[in-house]
């Protein structure tokens, strides 16, 4: 499922930049501590980058689901998009406020 995303991703003429993996993310959840690496980073034509988790219906528990809110937070505050919780069947992609699977990459927050 990753890699058909990275296909979408290469294919994308927005998207001048890849890196799998790129980073964690830490964080406290109460006295809880907890992390969460993104499957790619992205870089826009136009500068802005992106972050994007792919994830399956079935792969989107509630502790998914709360890595990708962390997440979110943590790129909306440096200035980038991120994928968000949610489920999406195995033959679609998750990025926020994305085209259709077959239409390429999309972009959260515009």
């Amino acid at each position: 499922m990753e890699r058909d995303h990275l296909i979408l991703l290469d294919r994308d003429p927005q998207v001048v930049g890849i890196a799998s993996q790129p980073f964690w993310l830490h964080w406290h959840e109460g006295t809880r501590r907890r992390r969460h690496a993104p499957d790619y980073f992205v870089r826009l034509a136009d500068g802005r980058g992106r972050v994007v988790d792919v994830r399956a219906d079935d792969q989107v528990d509630d502790a998914a689901a709360e890595s990708f809110e962390a997440m979110e937070l943590a790129c909306r505050a440096v200035g980038w998009s991120s994928s968000g919780p949610g489920h999406l069947s195995r033959s679609s992609w998750r990025t926020c406020g994305g085209r259709p699977a077959t239409g390429g990459a999309g972009v959260c927050g515009g």
